[in-house]
């Protein structure tokens, strides 16, 4: 017989999950967002956007980098060629440049050694600019940016200057649209890409998990089934994942404890048939004697054979009972199974019990609450109450 939980866990044994106080597993697998997969998934899919939006940075940053040392490079050719030009033929070699249709975003402006505009169409002496002198090759001079307004627009310029030697001070300049345009374009890129990488990697993500959830959901129902004595059933394999490595070890497990099971099935049928026979003789032989003391008139002794039969007849029905267990534990067998009342199974046992206690001098009560029906083996209920009682 099954030994209550409390008695197996005290002796070592084996408890089987069902018995024990266990989490409710009904909610497995409801929340996507919840799974290792997704989690994972999610991880990676932020590391990737954080990588690739670095990467557009640094490429954002390099590009802007090489258009500013390729206007600076332009400016300081501008610088070299003014150079060539003296100084009262300065201003006229502005107007030059200004009238030539193919000037295109450059700008200039000559100013008086106290600030005063001479020439150009920046009117203004950028505040802050750093000057070079006349006659320096400019190879190591870098250009300042600055928000200026060379005409009737504000724009960012980049910008050079030198003092002349007549002290006068020239600005060269170059309008920075052309990588404004780039670094705008490389910014858009590195947003909506870094937010198209991140929102596609989360819905793969799920997607993912989605499918990893209806393989739990499988295993799960494949578990119920084994926890309700369907020791056949296998968990389903569908590839060669972890889940898969975890349902082929399960498998195996369940194939030795289905041939174990088996085993003792087996031996328990051996043992109850091949016990019931002599026990049915025995109940017999009980019986013919029973019939013949009480010709012969000795009703006492044939009252005692009675009595011995009825427990020949007890023994055989627990031995039923043994094999109704197996046959409940293969799901093959349900018709000992019927409408329970508890409390008529507890008065039964209490004055089936009642003469043994008194004859050791226990005092027994029976303090039963009512309970509803219940569908079982009243049998094997009855086995168990015994045993505990």
């Amino acid at each position: 017989m099954n030994l209550p939980a409390w008695v197996a866990l005290r002796r070592g044994l084996f408890v089987p999950a069902s018995s024990r106080a266990a989490p409710d597993v009904r909610d497995i697998g409801r929340d996507h967002w919840q799974t290792t997969t997704f989690r994972w998934f999610t991880a990676y899919a932020a590391i990737f956007s954080l990588a690739f939006m670095a990467l557009l940075g640094v490429i954002e940053y390099s590009v802007t980098r090489a258009m500013m040392r390729e206007t600076d490079s332009g400016l300081r050719w501008q610088l070299r060629y003014f150079d060539s030009r003296s100084d009262a033929s300065l201003a006229g070699a502005i107007d030059a440049r200004l009238r030539r249709p193919d000037r295109r975003d450059n700008f200039y402006g000559l100013f008086a050694p106290d600030g005063r505009w001479l020439a150009g169409d920046i009117r203004a002496m950028p505040t802050g600019l750093a000057l070079g002198h006349y006659g320096q090759s400019h190879e190591h001079t870098r250009g300042q940016t600055f928000a200026l307004d060379p005409g009737s627009v504000r724009s960012s310029l980049r910008a050079m200057g030198e003092i002349r030697p007549d002290g006068a001070r020239l600005v060269v300049a170059r309008t920075l649209s052309d990588v404004r345009h780039v670094h705008d374009e490389l910014m858009r890129a590195l947003i909506g890409g870094g937010l198209l990488c991140l929102t596609g990697s989360l819905c793969a993500g799920l997607v993912l998990s989605m499918r990893q959830i209806r393989r739990v959901a499988q295993i799960k129902r494949a578990t119920r089934r084994i926890a309700n004595g369907d020791l056949a059933m296998r968990l389903p394999v569908a590839g060669r994942d972890e889940l898969d490595m975890l349902a082929h070890l399960v498998n195996r497990m369940l194939d030795e404890v289905e041939r174990l099971m088996g085993e003792v099935k087996s031996a328990c049928d051996g043992i109850a048939h091949d016990l019931r026979t002599p026990l049915t003789r025995l109940r017999l032989r009980l019986s013919h004697a029973a019939d013949a003391m009480e010709q012969r008139g000795e009703a006492v002794l044939a009252g005692v054979l009675v009595g011995a039969r009825g427990e020949a007849d007890a023994v055989l029905g627990r031995f039923s009972a043994l094999l109704r267990i197996s046959e409940i534990g293969a799901i093959d067998r349900r018709r000992g199974f019927a409408s329970v009342a508890l409390a008529d199974l507890v008065h039964e046992l209490c004055e089936l019990y009642a003469p043994l206690a008194e004859e050791k001098a226990i005092d027994m009560h029976a303090s039963v609450a009512p309970v509803e029906p219940i569908h079982a083996d009243r049998a094997l209920l009855f086995e168990a109450l015994s045993n505990l009682l």
